[in-house]
């Protein structure tokens, strides 16, 4: 039979007979991995994908001077940065082709950075600078470029929508925060506490971004959304810090300075 009729196919009896031995029972291989089932595939990749990731963690732990440079804060070619998003695209690009979300692709990037090197130094602050300085605000950018101002509809509706989902998040975490006054803590401190931990501005925007990408939010409700994030972004701290009780300043001893007064003496 032709090779390219068969698929590039090896069988058994292809197997050459060395010395009146019976061939070896090869397995039959096809070209694209047609019998090679998934599962097996899978694990293939995940025996190699371990074996590179020790390798790799052998090499820094074998030549620490090398890969010092990575994280190093005099780097000018940045190496740790460049690496760190090298690793986090191949795996987003891999979680993606698996049929995968993106963002967990970059998570196990993540995670695998630091399995690879323990002690990142400011390599960890310079990726943390770099994302909310700059990825970050693409994100909300978009979302304020794709808002639809038509959804926002009556404003009636509107504010009412506003009370309703305010409440409800002050309320999700007002009850959790009286705990704390078992504590010690007083009644305008858990409150002020409560009021800060139901400002996720961030949160909010994402949520609403994402539930209207998956249909799980109509136009209207996400706009709602939006509009609670900016309110309480504005109302909830200020409130804050009208009930917040002051804080004490520190006493000091006769003749001792303020810590900021004797850092500047020693410059």
């Amino acid at each position: 039979m032709d090779p390219a009729a068969r698929g590039f196919a090896w069988r058994a009896s292809d197997a050459p007979n060395i010395d009146g031995l019976p061939p070896r029972p090869y397995p039959r291989l096809e070209y694209g991995a047609r019998c090679c089932s998934a599962s097996r595939a899978l694990a293939l990749c995940r025996r190699s994908r371990a074996s590179h990731v020790t390798l790799l963690r052998l090499s820094v732990w074998w030549f620490p001077h090398s890969f010092q440079r990575w994280v190093r804060e005099e780097d000018p070619s940045e190496l740790g940065v460049r690496f760190g998003f090298v690793l986090m695209l191949g795996l987003t690009a891999v979680a993606a082709w698996v049929g995968l979300e993106a963002i967990l692709g970059a998570f196990l990037a993540g995670m695998l950075f630091a399995y690879v090197f323990r002690e990142t130094g400011v390599l960890e602050t310079k990726l943390t600078a770099l994302g909310q300085g700059f990825f970050v605000p693409i994100f909300f950018i978009n979302v304020g470029v794709t808002f639809e101002w038509s959804a926002i509809g009556n404003l009636s509706t509107l504010g009412r929508s506003l009370m309703v989902l305010g409440a409800a998040s002050l309320l999700a975490k007002l009850l959790p925060t009286l705990l704390l006054m078992f504590l010690g803590l007083r009644l305008r401190s858990v409150l002020a506490g409560a009021l800060l931990l139901a400002t996720p501005l961030t949160l909010l925007v994402a949520i609403a971004a994402l539930g209207r990408e998956m249909g799980v939010l109509d136009a209207n409700m996400s706009a709602a959304v939006i509009f609670l994030a900016i309110a309480t972004g504005v109302i909830f701290p200020t409130l804050s810090k009208l009930i917040a009780p002051p804080v004490p300043k520190p006493t000091l001893a006769e003749g001792e300075l303020p810590p900021f007064a004797s850092d500047a003496g020693a410059i």
